[in-house]
């Protein structure tokens, strides 16, 4: 009898996990598909992310581009007045030399923004500091190396993909606040219920 009973017991267990497995395997290949489905969505919006980055700073510097070009004759106005009006200067020195210093920086800030233009699609740091002519409009233009590759916009990180949790439905609560608030009223009740019950 005990033979039959420990076979049976094992017989038992042995189609419980035959039975368990594969919901177990399911699950898991299930878990894993959808793993994989985030893991590739978030891959699809960092590339869009970076994709989104490349073509602001083409634009970016396609506009700055033609800004230097088209105001680029403003720099004879501004080395004027700056020059006017730096310490131990006269008017005469400030409009004679800031307008020649005016007219190199004027062909620098054109050449420039030409350069920008015709690169736009290779993302390369400034030439001409500052970047505009009213950007900064005390100080003096600095010219940079060319062709240096900003690297900047890279270090931007991707907005975090929303992800979709799947919760698996639960029971409803039901809370007993309203038997538990009763407690000291029911016993109470019961003290006076056993008190008549004895008389």
């Amino acid at each position: 009898m005990s033979k039959f009973y420990r076979f049976f017991v094992s017989l038992t267990c042995t189609s419980v996990l035959l039975t368990i497995a594969p919901i177990i395997q399911a699950d898991y290949v299930q878990q894993q598909s959808q793993n994989e489905k985030l893991l590739k969505h978030e891959l699809e919006v960092q590339k869009h992310f970076r994709q989104q980055q490349y073509q602001r700073q083409v634009e970016k510097k396609a506009i700055s581009g033609i800004t230097n070009i088209a105001t680029g004759f403003l720099e004879v106005p501004k080395n004027m007045i700056n020059l006017t009006n730096e310490e131990d200067s006269n008017i005469v020195y400030g409009v004679i030399g800031g307008g020649v210093k005016g007219i190199l920086d004027t062909v620098g800030r054109m050449t420039a923004g030409t350069f920008d233009l015709l690169t736009a699609p290779l993302i390369t740091k400034p030439i001409v500091y500052p970047q505009r002519v009213w950007d900064d409009f005390d100080k003096a233009n600095t010219y940079e190396k060319i062709f240096r590759l900003d690297t900047s916009y890279k270090s931007a990180r991707a907005p975090i993909a929303q992800t979709v949790a799947i919760v698996k439905p639960r029971l409803p609560v039901i809370e007993n606040a309203d038997q538990y608030s009763h407690e000291e009223e029911n016993r109470r009740l019961n003290s006076i219920f056993e008190n008549q019950m004895r008389k």
